[in-house]
């Protein structure tokens, strides 16, 4: 058995462009944009969907109904995470007091260089930026496991008790 489908000719509500489209379409109220993007075009340019949608977020943890919302902004502290400009002097602080080469130094050795905090950046704020607390290790023998971390810190400590540096 084949099926028949019958088309009608339309012109887009967006676009103003011609296309076809189905009857069955035309039926469930379908088939009034010639495309997705047309269709969203619409969709979001309506100010009335605008607002069933700030509507349908009401409740939710979005802008000022969040716990953490700020409304002085300038009361932000900017951040000073790991993309900051003193930790990107620390981490080459440490890449030159190892000579830019990887403290186990073997042949295993493969991968970019990194800065590796010895004890760990969450658990000691204190010494983040202390380059007696860092090591320059390549990406093969740097651990990524808290366990790995808190087992290797004796060893690394003494790979950089003879190169400290006096602050």
């Amino acid at each position: 058995m084949t099926r028949i489908f019958t088309s009608e000719k339309r012109k887009c509500l967006v676009c103003q462009k011609e296309y076809w489209v189905r009857q069955s379409r035309l039926k469930r109220g379908k088939g009034l944009y010639c495309s997705h993007f047309c269709s969203a075009t619409h969709k979001y340019s309506d100010l009335k969907f605008r607002e069933r949608f700030d509507k349908m977020n009401i409740g939710r943890n979005v802008g000022e109904r969040n716990h953490n919302w700020i409304s002085d902004r300038t009361k932000l502290v900017p951040t000073r995470g790991k993309d900051s400009p003193i930790y990107r002097k620390w981490s080459l602080d440490v890449k030159k007091r190892d000579n830019f080469k990887c403290r186990i130094g073997n042949k295993d050795c493969c991968g970019k260089l990194e800065s590796h905090h010895i004890l760990m950046w969450a658990y000691f704020p204190e010494l983040r930026y202390d380059v007696n607390n860092g090591i320059t290790l390549c990406h093969f023998h740097h651990p990524f496991k808290h366990s790995e971390v808190e087992r290797l810190s004796p060893f690394f400590k003494e790979l950089i008790g003879t190169n400290k540096i006096n602050q």
